[in-house]
Parts: C-alpha cells; sequence; structure tokens
C-alpha cells in the first residue's frame, strides 16, 4: 500500500518540485533502502530457521557467493547514498542510511563467518551477534523514514508542503 501511495504523489511531488537533485537523490537511494529492508527481513528469518547450517560443501559454496555479490550490492548502495548529489536537507537522512548500509554489511560478514565456522561454540556467539545486529537494524528504519519525512519537508518535497493552503 505504501508503495501505491508514493507512486500515486509521484507527479504531485514531481509537479511542485524545485529541487531536481534532491528528488533524484531520495528516488534512488529509496527503492534501495526498500529492496534492502525486505531482503534483509527474508535473510534473518532464513537464519533463525536454519536455511544457513548448510552441510553440503557446493551448496554452501554456493550460498557464500551469493552473500558475497550481496555485501558488494550493499556497498555499492552504501557508496551511493555518499555520493550521489543531495542538499544539505539531506545530511540527516544520508547518514542514517550510510549507518544503516554498514550494519547490514556488518551483519552479512558475520553470516558468512557463521557459514565458514566449524566449531560450535563459535557458531554459536556468532549466531548471538547476528541476533544482536537483527535488533539494531530493525529499529534503525523508523529513525531512517522519519529523517526521510524531514528532509523531504525541508525541501519542500511532500505533498503537504505543495498543495496550496486552503485558508489563501
Amino acid at each position: 500500500m505504501n508503495r501505491t501511495l508514493a507512486a500515486l504523489l509521484l507527479p504531485l511531488v514531481l509537479a511542485a518540485c524545485g529541487d531536481i537533485p534532491d528528488l533524484i537523490y531520495n528516488q534512488q537511494v529509496s527503492s534501495t533502502f526498500s529492496q534492502s529492508r525486505e531482503q534483509f527481513a527474508k535473510d534473518h528469518l532464513s537464519f533463525l530457521g536454519g536455511n544457513f547450517d548448510i552441510r553440503s560443501q557446493s551448496a554452501r559454496d554456493l550460498k557464500l557467493e551469493q552473500l558475497r555479490k550481496h555485501i558488494e550490492e550493499l556497498e555499492l548502495a552504501l557508496d551511493r547514498v555518499e555520493t550521489l548529489r543531495h542538499s544539505d536537507d539531506a545530511d540527516r537522512f544520508s547518514r542514517h542510511l550510510s549507518g544503516y548500509y554498514e550494519l547490514q554489511v556488518g551483519y552479512y560478514q558475520n553470516l558468512r563467518r557463521y557459514m565458514k565456522a566449524s566449531d560450535k561454540t563459535k557458531k554459536e556467539g556468532i549466531a548471538q551477534e547476528l541476533k544482536a545486529s537483527y535488533v539494531l537494524l530493525s529499529a534503525a528504519p523508523e529513525r531512517i523514514l522519519l529523517s526521510q519525512k524531514r528532509f523531504l519537508e525541508k525541501a519542500g518535497l511532500t505533498p503537504e508542503a505543495t498543495t496550496p493552503d486552503a485558508s489563501s
């Protein structure tokens, strides 16, 4: 529903937008953020379900390669957040997104360590780190979305900011 609402409001935002770089920045980083949140949730559930405890070496190697590629994608997303042109209004939003991606990269690096570990005690320790990271990563989107909302309001990119006042 949020995606539908966003798609419906986009033309209104575009029509009233005076700062195209901020609009482009928001569009490019927001879709990636949404996708990474969904992927992270799926992967963590998969981890909790034991789907990263793979016994077959070939299957483990394939999964490790998928995780390596995902880490690269997250690092590219982090780079995009930090290098795309945006106004000062978007700085806080950008910092929160950067922190989120850094935490996700750490989570997936630990997930790779977990898969490579053979010692049960070491594996349990890494599992606890993954669960602690999950708590931090689960709390971050609320803060990110709030900073995004404030950025969009400051930049005049919200429907409220673009709608004429009924009293005028």
